[in-house]
């Protein structure tokens, strides 16, 4: 396959707001959902940002293009029949806009089965751990792209590994690769990890954290109707 061809046609439509036509053609590739994001979107990306440094793009079009790669991203992931007893909330951090690396991994796990809950971009941190308490969580994965947000990312992982030890923390983006150290010192799982292979990686994981064996609803009788108590 002609890869650098496919980066240049998806860059295309991406760039001129095609969806329709850039979802046929991502489909067309006949690719399982890593295949897409490794071999495709990811090199987009870079493409994208090249086009924005070299004003080529506008910041509000290279937004504009990476929200139309994230639907389209999202728009494409098989859906999973075979459940798994796993659940993973994932966001970005407060103040960070560019969430897409973030959200292609969490919609690995949906592929693979897992219940996802995803907060989007911007997420502060009092909604994340609060999200937190929503079910009983396996996973949390936070996306971070710019050093100014280190923070934030610093302080929801810090936070959820007080609360919740037994939880898989992963953080992934340029600035999690920039400050894997930092994020390793206090704890966090997997930092910066590449797609490929993620969710094998966090099953493992899981499956050797103390997390409570969920237990079946108590089996109630249906209520009696008026008729049938007479």
């Amino acid at each position: 396959m002609d890869w650098v061809a496919v980066r240049e046609r998806v860059l295309h439509l991406a760039v001129t707001g095609e969806q329709g036509r850039l979802i046929q053609t991502v489909e067309s590739l006949h690719l399982p959902l890593i295949g897409v994001y490794e071999q495709v979107f990811e090199p987009v990306f870079a493409m994208i940002e090249d086009a924005w440094f070299a004003n080529r793009l506008s910041l509000s079009h290279e937004q504009a293009v990476f929200r139309l790669l994230e639907r389209v991203a999202s728009s494409i992931v098989p859906w999973n029949k075979d459940t798994k007893p796993w659940h993973l909330l994932g966001s970005a951090v407060a103040d960070e806009g560019h969430d897409i690396g973030i959200r292609m991994a969490t919609n690995l796990f949906e592929e693979a089965g897992w219940d996802v809950l995803y907060l989007g971009a911007d997420a502060p941190a009092d909604f994340v751990l609060s999200a937190l308490e929503i079910k009983p969580m396996h996973t949390l994965a936070l996306g971070i792209s710019l050093d100014d947000h280190l923070p934030a990312a610093m302080a929801v992982l810090t936070a959820c590994r007080a609360q919740h030890p037994a939880i898989v923390r992963i953080v992934g983006g340029k600035a999690a690769a920039r400050h894997a150290e930092r994020f390793r010192a206090i704890g966090v799982d997997l930092v910066a990890p590449p797609l490929s292979g993620l969710v094998e990686r966090v099953e493992r994981l899981v499956s050797t954290r103390p997390f409570p064996v969920p237990q079946p609803p108590a089996h109630e009788p249906p209520p009696r109707l008026p008729s049938e108590a007479a």
